[in-house]
């Protein structure tokens, strides 16, 4: 089921925890993989709640945009982010823009917020972010993180209960950590 999400920057899909178990990928540009057409549902505003107060998983890829949230109590292990995803919306010659934002923090509901240009080489796995001059090979045993920004990493490696697995697949990941007890948000943006 698809679900919509309004925030000051506009409206966002999320997908539902049991849409993601089985593995339906959505887009807000018409029809899903289920033939439904996207629309927003009358419960949206309760959803968007329940996601931002920390009890959804979420995700959302379009052709031109990513966005993904991990709560609070899924703080120490990764959301596991396609290399698919960031090799289409990263991988040209003007790479893409990557924005992670630290949710709820402070009890308020405000987003602590950074940006980075990220570049994404899927011929041989290297990438450099502009932020922190940050440079990095996927899937090379080495865990390095694109951004860490407050308790909000996106990172090349895998975690799992505060425990680093390394960096052995091609997947990119989303971290909450334990600096704040917080929610975090990635936006991937060609």
């Amino acid at each position: 089921m698809k679900r919509f999400l309004t925030l000051a920057t506009g409206s966002l899909l999320l997908v539902s925890a049991a849409a993601m178990a089985q593995n339906r990928p959505d887009d807000t540009d018409g029809p899903g993989t289920d033939g439904t057409e996207g629309k927003t549902p009358a419960d949206g505003q309760e959803l968007a709640r329940s996601v931002l107060d920390g009890t959804e998983i979420a995700q959302q890829v379009g052709q031109e945009r990513a966005w993904y949230f991990v709560p609070r109590h899924k703080r120490g292990q990764t959301l596991a982010i396609s290399e698919d995803v960031v090799s289409r919306l990263c991988g040209d010659f003007d790479g893409c823009q990557v924005r992670i934002g630290m949710y709820n923090w402070d009890g308020t509901g405000r987003i602590a917020s950074r940006e980075t240009l990220l570049y994404y080489n899927a011929s041989n796995k290297n990438w450099r972010a502009s932020l922190g001059d940050r440079a990095g090979s996927n899937r090379d045993n080495t865990t390095q993180h694109i951004n860490k920004s407050w308790s909000c990493y996106f990172t090349d490696g895998t975690y799992s209960g505060f425990k680093n697995l390394g960096d052995t697949d091609l997947n990119f990941g989303l971290m909450s950590w334990n600096q704040y007890n917080a929610g975090c948000l990635l936006t991937i943006i060609d």
